[in-house]
């Protein structure tokens, strides 16, 4: 296998050794020889046959424990049946992965801004915004009509979009009423348990109270009993410790517990939370609650099955542990789900110029759910042509994915025609656009330079990014030419703020007609 620092190093056919320590902001890359067998690695994102691009890390506290509390990861790979092991770095921890209060204080106090709750509530709305735009189902695939696009921007509300999961949980499966009404009625099994008590209180003896009985020196019950007059006896009490009961409190007493507290500023959060502070606060919770610290649900019983409160709770940890793997997956991926939305902002911009016109007919294909990431379905894309007329001239935006991952994420290419002259005159630039998630290191830009620096056929490469590391965001966004160079690097106005993607549109549209094209001048 070959192994590449970042997307540019590949590009410029730079290798380095299995012992590097990859940047996962960088877009490391890793190509496999003829007749290498490589095993399924979930980190792995597939860009054409036998490259991978090495995806985000999905930390663990346990993970960073092995490592000196550094954000770093280590990938095994085993190609050939044989292993190695690749070292990623990360830029954050996610905070949902730290169950315990008192564990994530100490984790904030060695990690600081990178213990993070930023990345998880970007995915939200990233893909909030992705399946909005994508809700029509046309066969096997979705669609949206390319017309369609700026009014499904305007109407997305990213409010909506960045509301705790934990409030869809409450409305689906009405946790807070039902733990209202199980609180005081838990389900509870009769224990028997052999004892001594006193003779007058005894009701019940099984073989083993009778076996000790007849050990007892003494001919009568009273003798046998002495001066103390205590035999062996059945005492029958309530158990609350059962399996669901454990699963109940797990759930509720301690994963919905922290959601809540977290979200506490949401008025249902609030309440919940107030609602589960009661709930742990009994006195036949506490004693199972003390039990918890190495508890992990497994198989569900039949109460957890066939009960529809418990049963309620289980669907509800199903759905939330569902929605976990699913943001895990997503940590992995999210680059190329940033893609998606930057290849629809500027198709939108485009169509918000004045004066634009697309054929009414065309549309944009899209997966019925993600692939590692993307919702876009490039391989069955026809790219829309957008024509806008600018003073005396025809401008023809086209944003294209290329298959052949030598180029780029993306190609922007604008046809000039000028309606000044006679002759018919057609003016073809070109732009290669980078996406990164990270603003990339400095030696991954001296890469994006050099590489860049080869094409001599281009206008200007574009390199987007979303956040500095670890997340410090813009509100406007920023665009900066590297000096002497073909080459502009962009930070995307932040998505979380209300009016992000608006933001987002102006950039571009301010980096399309004031910096690429020179259009005020």
């Amino acid at each position: 296998m070959k192994l590449y620092s970042s997307i540019f190093a590949y590009l410029n056919q730079q290798e380095v050794r299995v012992d590097h320590l990859f940047e996962a902001k960088d877009r490391p890359y890793l190509v496999l020889e003829p007749g290498d067998i490589l095993s399924l690695c979930p980190l792995l994102i597939n860009q054409t046959n036998q490259v991978y691009e090495i995806g985000f890390p999905w930390l663990k506290p346990t993970d960073l424990q092995h490592n000196n509390d550094q954000l770093n990861y280590q990938l095994t790979l085993e190609i050939n049946l044989r292993l190695s092991v690749l070292k990623i770095r990360g830029e954050v921890l996610d905070s949902a992965t730290i169950e315990d209060n008192k564990q994530l204080k100490e984790w904030k106090e060695k990690l600081d801004d990178r213990l993070d709750d930023q990345v998880a509530k970007l995915l939200q709305i990233l893909t909030g915004l992705c399946e909005k735009i994508f809700a029509e189902k046309v066969g096997k695939n979705k669609q949206v009509r390319v017309l369609e696009l700026p009014e499904k921007f305007q109407q997305f509300q990213t409010s909506d979009a960045i509301k705790p999961f934990i409030i869809a949980l409450l409305n689906k499966y009405n946790l807070d009423k039902n733990l209202q009404l199980i609180g005081p009625k838990l389900r509870q099994q009769l224990r028997r348990k052999a004892e001594l008590m006193p003779v007058g209180n005894i009701q019940e003896m099984d073989a083993y109270c009778l076996r000790d009985y007849t050990r007892r020196p003494g001919l009568t019950a009273a003798e046998k009993a002495g001066s103390r007059q205590e035999l062996m006896g059945i005492k029958r009490h309530q158990d609350y410790n059962t399996p669901e009961n454990k699963f109940l409190v797990y759930f509720a007493g301690k994963v919905l517990y922290r959601e809540s507290n977290l979200y506490k500023m949401y008025p249902e959060c609030e309440k919940f939370y107030q609602t589960i502070k009661q709930f742990i606060q009994q006195p036949t919770v506490k004693p199972i609650l003390k039990t918890l610290h190495r508890f992990k649900p497994g198989k569900p019983n039949y109460v957890l099955l066939q009960n529809p409160i418990y049963h309620g709770f289980y669907q509800a940890y199903l759905y939330y542990i569902a929605k976990r793997s699913e943001k895990e997956k997503l940590w992995t991926f999210r680059n190329q789900l940033l893609k998606d939305v930057i290849y629809l902002a500027f198709t939108t911009t485009f169509l918000r110029f004045k004066d634009s016109y697309v054929e009414p007919l065309s549309y944009l294909t899209g997966f019925p759910s993600h692939k590692q990431g993307q919702y876009l379905n490039h391989d069955h894309q026809v790219f829309p042509e957008i024509r806008v007329f600018l003073r005396d001239k025809v401008y023809v935006f086209q944003l294209q994915k290329c298959r052949n991952i030598k180029l780029e994420d993306y190609l922007m290419t604008v046809e000039i025609h000028d309606l000044n002259t006679s002759n018919i005159e057609v003016k073809k630039l070109l732009f290669p656009i980078w996406i990164f998630w990270y603003l990339p290191s400095n030696e991954t830009l001296k890469q994006a330079i050099s590489y860049i620096n080869k094409l001599s056929d281009i206008e200007s490469g574009i390199i987007l990014y979303l956040h500095k590391p670890p997340n410090s965001a813009s509100e406007k966004g920023k665009i900066q030419r590297i000096t002497n160079q073909k080459i502009w690097v962009c930070q995307i106005p932040d998505p979380m703020l209300d009016n992000g993607f608006e933001q987002t549109l102006q950039l571009i549209s301010i980096l399309i007609k004031d910096k690429l094209l020179n259009y005020d001048q």
